[in-house]
């Protein structure tokens, strides 16, 4: 009787086992499809450019914040003439390629790509397309090194002067990535062969065991096949153990995978966003730029008042936008710049309404802070600022002459509740549902209608979620907005 319990028990631990080998392999398989779609991973970059001098065309046109944006971008950036000679690059090329910049202006760019993409280059070049170029390949680094790059190139004129926009973006990290990634799947796959033959082995060990038992059985040695049985239940609970090893391992590999996804997802919104939000006002400014360098002195004072004052806002609305950008990219990539601490929260609203005071005051709105003093909250002291700046500012723009905006504060339990009220125009139902998720469309054309409540909007929920907290509205058309959002009041327990 013992027999036939010891061997009914077995068999249904090797069914076990077998279930439990297939649902390893799916899982294998899995990861090996999701180490494959890095490979489609795109990029997308800016490349500002003009004719001859690009260090004067930064400085002069389109003011010093973009001038630093491309010396300090981590792709190469280099422009070439219609003959490919390289007319500038910045630092980052430099260094990709081992060589200091003053030697690598006047040179051919050809001779710094290698034979495959350097044939397909000339063959866009010959194209009279010219549409944008985009391809992978090497470059040739300072002594005889090979570099993998993702090229980007594009042809424009510029006033009369042809000129070619390249960026190079360096692949080895993400490469290197994709390398660890295969090499462990190949080990989670080579783990689950020795466990499929563990399996084998193990059932092959079983058959010997009952073939044992059988024997022991008609000889009635009793002491003896209790004693195999023990063997065989260690056997067992040390094959499980080093099943929960693997599935944990396997577990951690596709942790690795979904938080580079997330990475290179958060970087190509980024990058899109600079391209798209940045281009179009760019070219307004150099277009009055090169009308005031044209026609200055036929131009009367009130001609020329206008184009200042036109230039003057773009501008500035274009150093905003690179200050969103900053914010935005702070939320994933500055992790070490999170720094919560106990704050008071009246006096950081209080350095808000002195901010914006001078604003609101132009359309005579009434700033009204409404928090009791030593209300204690724990936030990141410069993301609270941009949280309470964003949503206050976009109240001014949102509220008619005479009206009102009013900031106040409530404890509920481990939480503060923030609410800064207006008596604006509200929005719609639609509106309200869309306002924390908006799409790189709906952000550039609020900037072109000067909303400018989308890139401000989605920048203090990412600071609101950093900090632990949640973001809601409350709003009718026409009868005014309340914003809320949470903050801790303690620091959280470890």
């Amino acid at each position: 009787m013992m027999r036939t319990q010891y061997s009914t028990e077995l068999l249904e631990e090797t069914e076990k086992l077998k279930m439990e080998k297939e649902a390893l392999r799916r899982q294998v398989m899995e990861a090996m499809e999701t180490i494959e779609t890095l490979k489609t991973e795109n990029i997308d970059a800016l490349v500002i450019t003009r004719e001859k001098d690009l260090r004067i065309f930064i400085e002069k046109a389109a003011e010093k914040p973009y001038r630093i944006l491309i010396e300090r971008m981590h792709e190469g950036a280099v422009t070439l003439n219609e003959d490919g000679t390289i007319l500038y690059c910045n630092s980052s090329f430099a260094n990709m390629i081992g060589l200091p910049l003053q030697k690598i202006t006047g040179t051919v760019f050809q001779k710094y790509i290698v034979d495959a993409l350097k044939e397909h280059f000339e063959d866009w070049l010959t194209d009279k397309k010219m549409n944008t170029f985009k391809e992978e390949g090497s470059i040739n680094a300072h002594g005889g090194k090979s570099l993998p790059v993702l090229m980007t190139a594009n042809a424009l004129w510029l006033d009369t002067i042809f000129v070619i926009n390249i960026v190079l973006t360096d692949l080895t990290i993400q490469h290197e990535h994709v390398e660890r990634l295969k090499q462990k799947a190949k080990q989670i796959e080579e783990k689950n062969e020795e466990l499929e033959k563990a399996n084998k082995e193990l059932a092959f060990q079983i058959e010997e065991k009952e073939k044992q038992a059988a024997e022991l059985a008609i000889a009635n040695i009793e002491l003896a096949l209790t004693e195999e049985l023990v063997i065989a239940y260690q056997e067992l609970a040390t094959e499980t153990e080093e099943r929960k090893k693997r599935e944990t391992e396997l577990s951690i590999a596709q942790t690795d995978v979904k938080e580079l996804e997330g990475l290179n997802i958060h970087r190509e919104n980024v990058l899109n966003t600079i391209s798209h939000d940045l281009r179009s006002p760019l070219a307004g400014i150099i277009q009055i730029a090169d009308l005031l360098k044209n026609n200055y002195e036929s131009m009367n004072e009130q001609e020329l008042q206008k184009m200042l004052t036109l230039l003057f806002n773009l501008s500035t609305d274009e150093l905003g936008m690179l200050d969103y950008l900053v914010d935005w990219a702070r939320i994933k990539y500055a992790a070490e710049a999170f720094s919560p601490a106990h704050i008071e929260l009246a006096k950081y609203v209080d350095k808000v309404i002195d901010t914006l005071n001078e604003i609101a005051s132009t359309k005579k709105i009434h700033l009204d802070n409404e928090i009791k003093e030593n209300t204690m909250v724990y936030a990141d002291k410069k993301m609270l600022l941009s949280i309470i700046q964003n949503i206050v500012s976009n109240g001014i723009k949102n509220t008619n002459a005479g009206g009102k905006i009013t900031v106040s504060a409530k404890r509920r339990e481990d939480k503060v509740v923030v609410e800064i009220k207006d008596t604006g125009i509200g929005m719609s139902q639609s509106v309200r549902e869309k306002l924390f998720a908006p799409q790189l469309k709906a952000l550039s054309r609020a900037r072109k209608e000067d909303k400018g409540a989308g890139i401000g909007l989605l920048i203090t929920k990412g600071f609101v979620d950093k900090n632990g907290g949640e973001i809601w509205v409350e709003s009718s058309e026409g009868e005014g907005t309340s914003f809320f959002f949470t903050l801790r009041a303690e620091k959280p327990m470890e």
